[in-house]
């Protein structure tokens, strides 16, 4: 059973609307310190298995958005420098670490050679919790947690990217074409006209989308932004417009 503190945002946005506040739990201390165990011996175990792909630059030691940015940035220029169409499309996950479904994590968390004892420990430690919010003095009633890696839970983030670990091969790109970081994912295309890439951007969109439906992830189509650089004179690659997440907005 934990607290949940809404943490207000800022940057401008209505104090008096909820989605301005980002909900963090507040975990007992021996929770915490168990917590630190365990996410210690999972890295070692994920970095053993080679699980995390090279391309996921959140919540991975070593590595920044600076880091993520830059070596896309290389790939884009050293296409462009061959002359090169280049189009990227930047996705954005709508509240990714609420909406991680538990029953989908696991069996990931089992393919990785999680088994046993270990795994009933992470099906006991992600089910069957409760929560409450508290505000300015005041608490709600305690609610059960029937999705997500609770915000302010320290093996959120690294049980967040077990879930998306498999997006490479999910959706069809290599090392060469996809960038990540944590919850933003940059997917894109290189060809000699813009046709060729604006085909080869759908079909990755569609299985994106597929891949973050199939996991229980919502899209934000008001984020997800598409570039086109590289060798283009005038022109629009034609992209149709696509219709993703649970609201069926359109981008």
């Amino acid at each position: 059973m934990s607290n949940v503190l809404p943490v207000f945002k800022g940057k401008g946005k209505p104090a008096t609307d909820p989605a301005s506040y980002r909900p963090i739990c507040i975990l007992p201390a021996l929770s915490k310190v168990l917590e630190t165990v365990v996410k210690s011996d999972l890295e070692d175990h994920l970095a053993k298995k080679e699980a995390l792909p090279n391309t996921q630059f959140g919540f991975r030691k070593s590595r920044s958005t600076t880091a993520a940015l830059a070596t896309a940035h290389a790939k884009w220029l050293e296409a462009e420098q061959r002359g090169k169409v280049v189009g990227v499309l930047g996705f954005d996950l709508s509240a990714a670490f609420d909406t991680v479904n538990q029953q989908q994590l696991l069996p990931k968390l089992e393919k990785l050679g999680i088994a046993g004892t270990q795994l009933k420990w992470f099906h006991s430690y992600l089910t069957g919790g409760y929560q409450r919010v508290v505000w300015n003095g005041t608490e709600s009633v305690f609610l059960p947690v029937e999705y997500g890696v609770r915000q302010g839970f320290i093996l959120g983030p690294i049980l967040y990217l077990v879930l998306v670990a498999d997006v490479t091969s999910c959706v069809g790109v290599g090392n060469e074409d996809n960038s990540g970081y944590a919850d933003d994912f940059f997917l894109w295309a290189v060809g000699d006209s813009l046709e060729e890439v604006g085909s080869l951007l759908e079909s990755r969109a569609d299985a994106f989308s597929r891949f973050a439906g199939g996991n229980g992830l919502v899209l934000n189509a008001t984020k997800t932004q598409l570039m086109i650089g590289g060798n283009v004179k005038k022109g629009c690659c034609g992209l149709r417009r696509h219709r993703w997440g649970r609201q069926g907005a359109p981008i």
